[in-house]
């Protein structure tokens, strides 16, 4: 398993908020001054820019990239959380994976009261893996188990940044056994649960070790709370630790 390949490489952080758009306005906006992803809770917002157009409702939240040129016209009144970030690559306008508006309004909270630059990385990596995910498998395209196991990897992504993430916790979640729910990963995944939770954490950590970030701040966000445990099971993964990229 790997992070989807649209998702940015994030290396900075310029705050959160809350949008209220009254249906009619328009706004004009000549370079962004970051990036961005925008979870509308209500309402339809429709970003034009050279070349085409997003459109952000409950259903499809945006990623806009910083210097894009785009006029911001509000289709319907909306209400959104406002995510801003920088990255090291622009990238193009995209409509994303929908989430829910708790899991929306808890990435705003924490990221409101973050302490610190690895718990804003950690919250932010969840957020965009969460967001560029693939859309659940239908029940009607894959069968019940097909969309079980989206569901599964779906809250693996948004939680692989939490040291507590547990197999158990999964299937919890997934409202199956844990027998089960190995048993389903090992035919569609080719590997156990907690294998996913593995891969997902060490794909993240390659990027951030890509960035040079300290090994610490790495290990924190992607749910490692010790650091030697860490580079132990980086080094186990690629074969050298984090500190030689």
């Amino acid at each position: 398993m790997v992070m989807p390949e649209e998702t940015p490489i994030i290396t900075g952080y310029h705050g959160v908020y809350f949008a209220v758009d009254p249906r009619g306005r328009r706004l004009e906006f000549e370079r962004r001054y970051s990036a961005c992803f925008i979870v509308t809770l209500r309402g339809k917002i429709r970003f034009r820019y050279e070349g085409g157009c997003v459109t952000a409702d409950p259903a499809h939240p945006v990623f806009l990239p910083q210097g894009l040129r785009y006029v911001n016209e509000c289709l319907e009144s909306a209400e959104s959380y406002v995510f801003n970030f920088y990255t090291l690559r622009d990238g193009s306008p995209a409509e994303l994976s929908a989430v829910t508006a708790a899991f929306a309004e808890e990435r705003y909270q924490l990221l409101k009261n973050a302490g610190g630059l690895p718990l804003i990385l950690r919250e932010l990596y969840t957020l965009s893996c969460a967001l560029f995910s693939p859309r659940p498998a239908s029940v009607s395209e894959y069968g019940v188990s097909g969309s079980l196991f989206e569901d599964a990897l779906g809250y693996m992504r948004r939680k692989a940044g939490d040291s507590s993430l547990t197999v158990r916790e999964v299937a919890g979640h997934c409202h199956v056994s844990e027998g089960y729910l190995r048993k389903l990963f090992r035919e569609k995944y080719g590997a156990s649960p907690f294998r996913a939770i593995t891969d997902l954490r060490m794909k993240r950590a390659r990027l951030l070790a890509e960035e040079k970030r300290p090994v610490k701040e790495i290990a924190l966000a992607v749910g490692y709370a010790d650091v030697f445990q860490f580079s132990r099971a980086y080094k186990k993964y690629y074969g050298h630790p984090p500190s030689t990229l």
